[in-house]
């Protein structure tokens, strides 16, 4: 094998054009003009570990540096140490391996999220809730709610219906304590529940019902959210899709820690559309067990279209089932539980 590069002296700076020629494990090293430079045992050359498509180096036994453009032949004297350089190289398997890396984060973030979810979600003690519910209202006081002017009678036969509600609960479903808050505000006619167990009404959407039937709909609704810890697994989604980017483009721990300890998450999470139907569901059937009509949250509805609210912000949003829809499944709920 004849191998065309330059030649470096040990000691020196200054290049040379030189010819190595190998045969077996021995080796030739001449000039330009052909004359003899050194000889000896391939097995004592020092290869520098290559780097792309740049001319590859090799240490010859008395120091000096040979160099060489001719890349696969000096790789062919040192196929054992280029493993990882043909690895690198673009190949078929190449495009094989980044597409399976890509089916393996999304098999990840489509199930084993969910997975880590549900522990997450058993693991979390009732006292961390407690403090996302804290942080995340009193950022809403600071920069969108404002007090209630909800008459003092009023907000106490409101707590009453809640009481009701929260008392038919089964052992099971009232694993978390719940607590009934008044807010007013540019949000307009709006209920929402947070994962500590803190449910918000504002009064602009008590003065927008007709009837307690209505708004116990909406708390029963907004219970289930609680029951069924909807925000709590809408929090670790998020944060496990976080976790995923992290590991993919850096540490994001700045960002998820302001997210919390701001209350900001829970502002930027909207319920997915199965979550809305399993705290319609859950709406019916407690509200029934507390002795309210659970036409209400039929009424609510209708309600709302008539007034051309088909979108309130940001728990009866538009991440929601159509009003429609949600109707047609409530009727049906209704329909089978019995009650008239």
């Amino acid at each position: 094998m004849t191998i065309k590069g330059r030649l470096t002296y040990a000691g020196s700076s200054r290049m040379h054009e030189a010819i190595l020629v190998c045969k077996g494990d021995r080796f030739r090293l001449l000039a330009a003009d052909g004359t003899d430079i050194a000889t000896g045992a391939v097995s004592d050359f020092r290869f520098a570990a290559p780097v792309g498509r740049t001319p590859r180096r090799v240490t010859l036994p008395d120091g000096a540096l040979f160099e060489t453009d001719q890349l696969d032949a000096l790789d062919a004297l040192n196929p054992a140490d280029n493993t990882l350089h043909r690895a690198e190289a673009f190949r078929p398997r190449l495009a094989g391996f980044v597409l399976a890396t890509m089916l393996a984060v999304w098999v990840v973030w489509r199930y084993g999220v969910g997975v880590l979810v549900a522990v997450a979600v058993w693991l979390t003690p009732p006292n961390l809730a407690r403090i996302l519910d804290e942080h995340t209202l009193r950022s809403m006081d600071r920069f969108v709610l404002e007090p209630t002017s909800l008459a003092t009678d009023e907000q106490a036969a409101l707590q009453n219906d809640f009481d009701r509600l929260t008392n038919a609960l089964t052992a099971d479903e009232g694993h978390t304590p719940m607590r009934l808050k008044f807010r007013s505000g540019p949000m307009g006619p709006n209920a929402f529940a947070m994962p500590g167990g803190t449910i918000v009404l504002t009064d602009e959407l008590v003065r927008l019902s007709d009837d307690p039937d209505m708004i116990a709909g909406v708390m029963g609704h907004e219970i289930g959210h609680v029951t069924h810890r909807h925000s709590l697994r809408q929090i670790y989604r998020a944060l496990g899709i976080y976790a995923v980017v992290g590991f993919l483009a850096g540490d994001t721990g700045p960002v998820l820690e302001s997210l919390l300890l701001e209350g900001n998450l829970l502002l930027q999470l909207a319920y997915s559309r199965e979550h809305e139907f399993e705290a319609d569901a859950f709406a019916v059937d407690i509200v029934h067990r507390a002795g309210f009509d659970p036409h209400g949250l039929v009424r609510f509805f209708d309600h709302l279209t008539e007034m051309g609210l088909n979108d309130p912000l940001p728990s009866w949003g538009s991440s929601h089932p159509s009003h429609e829809r949600r109707v047609e499944v409530i009727r049906e709920q209704i329909r089978m539980i019995g009650a008239h």
